[in-house]
Formats: C-alpha cells, sequence, structure tokens
C-alpha cells in the first residue's frame, strides 16, 4: 500500500518548456525522474552523438550550449523535487520549487503537480506558434508542390473535359 501511494506520488508530477522551439510543451515526469537533453542541432543531429537514451527523456534542439539535467522527486522520507545539471564536475543537486520558472543551459521551464493550474499561461506564446506555423507553411516546398499539384489536377481535367 504504501509502495502503491509513493508510485503515485512519483507519477504525478510534470514539466512545462517556457522556452525554446517546445515552449509550451507539457511532458510527464515518470517514475520520478526525467532526464533532459539539450543542444543545437548540429551536437543533436550527429548519428553517434547518443548510444541509447533512458525511456524518460526528452531532448530539446535549442542554442549554443550543449548539456543535460536531470529532475528527480523523491518521497521518502518527504517530497523533494531537484534538479542535477549533469557536467563533467561533480554534479550537484539544487531543489526546486513547484510551479516556479527556473533556467537551466538556457532552457527555462517549470515542473508542478498535475492536477494544479499552471502559474504560467501561454497565450500570447500560442499565438505566435501559430503564426510561425502559418508563414513557414506558405514558404515551404510543401505548399509550392502541393500547389502544383493541384494546378496539374486542374489542367487535366479541363484537357478532358473542356
Amino acid at each position: 500500500m504504501i509502495n502503491s501511494y509513493h508510485k503515485t506520488l512519483l507519477e504525478s508530477y510534470a514539466i512545462r518548456l517556457l522556452s525554446g522551439p517546445l515552449n509550451g510543451c507539457e511532458y510527464e515526469i515518470l517514475n520520478g525522474r526525467l532526464l533532459v537533453i539539450i543542444g543545437n542541432d548540429v551536437s543533436l543531429g550527429r548519428s553517434d552523438a547518443f548510444s541509447e537514451l533512458p525511456e524518460n527523456t526528452i531532448v530539446v534542439p535549442y542554442g549554443e550550449l550543449t548539456g543535460s539535467f536531470e529532475i528527480i522527486i523523491t518521497t521518502d522520507p518527504d517530497l523533494v523535487v531537484t534538479f542535477r545539471e549533469l557536467t563533467a564536475q561533480e554534479p550537484e543537486d539544487r531543489t526546486l520549487t513547484l510551479n516556479q520558472q527556473i533556467e537551466v543551459l538556457g532552457l527555462k521551464f517549470a515542473v508542478k503537480e498535475k492536477n494544479e493550474v499552471w502559474q504560467y499561461s501561454l497565450p500570447g506564446i500560442i499565438e505566435n506558434n501559430i503564426i510561425s506555423t502559418k508563414q513557414h507553411f506558405f514558404s515551404s516546398k510543401l505548399f509550392k508542390y502541393v500547389m502544383l499539384f493541384f494546378s496539374f489536377c486542374y489542367h487535366f481535367y479541363c484537357f478532358l473535359y473542356c
């Protein structure tokens, strides 16, 4: 009974990214641990950059710094949420305050219990992402190929039936 209670506590947390290309994305923190890997597109794109990643890992292509940190939730004897920046030096655990913004390796994020309301709303961020997505779609090659395809279909239809 106590073990299931602790397991439930460990699985009742989420992280929200507050900067970078995944701004506004939320992820569950399963089994009390989450590994976050941050790097630029070049370092993350190398096939030999990662051998095997743990199951509870997110990779964020962001910034010029490459590094990683871990979020660790423990419930014995009390609830403690910490993060550990994984560097060449001895890692240092630092305690997190729930639902408060923190920045590690240039990435801003917050951690909270799943059933709590986020302190950080994202209305402006969502609008900006929609605008940039639309602009990106209309300038993309995919859009041009789709328009070319429909143009070809229209001309073919007119050729057959007009």
